[in-house]
C-alpha cells in the first residue's frame, strides 16, 4: 500500500506548473484508463516483520510476496482458499510432509486457527482439498517446495522443501508469534497524586 501511495503521490503532487502541465497532457493523451498514465506500481510486499528467516537471521528469499489464488474444491465445496479457511494456511503438496509434524505443532497451529491444506490433483482424502488444474500445485513444485504457510491476506510467510523443513518453518512462526511481556511503564507522579485524592 505504501509503494502505490508513492507512485500516486509521484503523479498528483506536482508543484512545479510546467511540470504539471506535461503531466496532463500525457494522461490526456492516453485516455481515461489509468493504468495507461500512471507509472508501474509495484506489487504489494510485505515489509520486514513475521516472515521466514534463513541461518544467518535475515529474511528468506520471496517471502512477503502475495501468493496466486486458485479455486480449491473440498468436501464438495469449491472456493477461493479464504474463503475457505481464513488466517493462517499451511498448504502442503498432498499429506507426506504432514508426517514431520508433531502434537506441539498441531497444537500451535490449532491455537491461532491456522488450517492445514492437503492439496491433491483429480482426487483428494475427505481432509484434503482439490486444486484447480494448474492452479496452486505448479508454482511450488516448480522451486521445489512441498509446503508454505501463508498469511492472512495470502502473504507468503515461507516454504520447505521436506517434512523436516515445514516442522522448522511452524518453529520459526511459532517463535516469531510469541509476545513478548510488556514493559514495565512506570506511572507518572501527577496520576498517582490524583488517584490518592
Amino acid at each position: 500500500m505504501t509503494d502505490t501511495s508513492a507512485a500516486m503521490r509521484e503523479v498528483i503532487c506536482v508543484l512545479d506548473p510546467d511540470e504539471a502541465a506535461a503531466r496532463d497532457a500525457r494522461m490526456i493523451a492516453a485516455g481515461v484508463g489509468p493504468r495507461h498514465a500512471l507509472p508501474p506500481i509495484p506489487p504489494p510486499v510485505l515489509g520486514d516483520g513475521i516472515l521466514q528467516r534463513g541461518p544467518d537471521g535475515a529474511r528468506a528469499p520471496h517471502v512477503g510476496h502475495p501468493t496466486p489464488e486458485y479455486r480449491l474444491t473440498h468436501q464438495g465445496r469449491t472456493a477461493l482458499p479464504d474463503e475457505l479457511t481464513g488466517g493462517f494456511d499451511v498448504l502442503t503438496d498432498g499429506h507426506a510432509p504432514l508426517t514431520a509434524l508433531d502434537e506441539t505443532d498441531r497444537a500451535f497451529l490449532t491455537g491461532i486457527g491456522a488450517h492445514i491444506v492437503a492439496l491433491y490433483e483429480g482426487t483428494a482424502p475427505p481432509s484434503g482439498h482439490i486444486d484447480a488444474p494448474g492452479g496452486c500445485l505448479p508454482h511450488p513444485r516448480a522451486h521445489g517446495h512441498v509446503a508454505a504457510i501463508v498469511r492472512p491476506g495470502f502473504h507468503l510467510f515461507g516454504a520447505a522443501t521436506d517434512g523436516d523443513g515445514l516442522h522448522e518453518l511452524i518453529g520459526q512462526l511459532r517463535e516469531q508469534l510469541r509476545q513478548p511481556a510488556a514493559p514495565a511503564v512506570p506511572v507518572p507522579q501527577r496520576l498517582l497524586a490524583a488517584a490518592e485524592q
